[in-house]
């Protein structure tokens, strides 16, 4: 959700994100419609640090959980 909101925010063309993300135009349109298949969590973060985001990843306890 945050790519499509990012590439929307930038009023990015398909073409012109697909070019910021080095992946073909169709590539985007899925991406666009959320269809993920074949998009791996790895690469999905790799699209946001093209488009100038840092990715952190927090390990907690979960709630509840005893220690």
């Amino acid at each position: 959700m945050a790519i499509n909101q990012l590439i929307g925010g930038w009023k990015l063309s398909q073409t012109a994100a697909a070019r910021r993300l080095k992946v073909n135009q169709a590539k985007v349109s899925a991406l666009s419609n959320y269809r993920l298949e074949g998009l791996s969590v790895e690469r999905l973060m790799n699209f946001l640090t093209a488009l100038d985001r840092d990715v952190d990843i927090v390990i907690r306890r979960r709630r509840g959980a005893h220690s």
